[in-house]
């Protein structure tokens, strides 16, 4: 399946599968991504480990902006136990496990 020979249709519904799939899992460990195409169903069994390797890249980029704006203010690593998050990808154990990993300790989610 090569998301380039998609139509938008297809593209616009794979999107949608993604996100529901991003959502699900929030709150298990495994989701099933299925889409009908033409004559052929695709399936993919997708965990927090394989969407944590999928979004390496962008967690990376997200480090320097919260790393800058740790020293920013003046803090250090040691001084943050806890965190405030705000938006629905925050939810997300891939985050909460990224956040805590970058901060090197488990932090109290409030």
């Amino acid at each position: 399946l090569s998301y380039s020979k998609l139509n938008s249709k297809e593209k616009a519904a794979l999107l949608r599968i993604a996100e529901q799939t991003k959502i699900a899992l929030t709150t298990v460990n495994t989701a099933i991504m299925s889409m009908n195409i033409g004559d052929n169903i695709y399936e993919v069994s997708i965990d927090n480990q394989i969407l944590s390797n999928i979004m390496k890249p962008i967690l990376h980029r997200f480090s320097l902006p919260i790393k800058r704006a740790i020293k920013d203010a003046k803090l250090t690593i040691d001084m943050i136990d806890a965190i405030i998050p705000v938006g629905g990808s925050c939810k997300m154990p891939v985050i909460k496990r990224f956040i805590d990993i970058l901060l090197r300790r488990r932090l109290l989610w409030i």
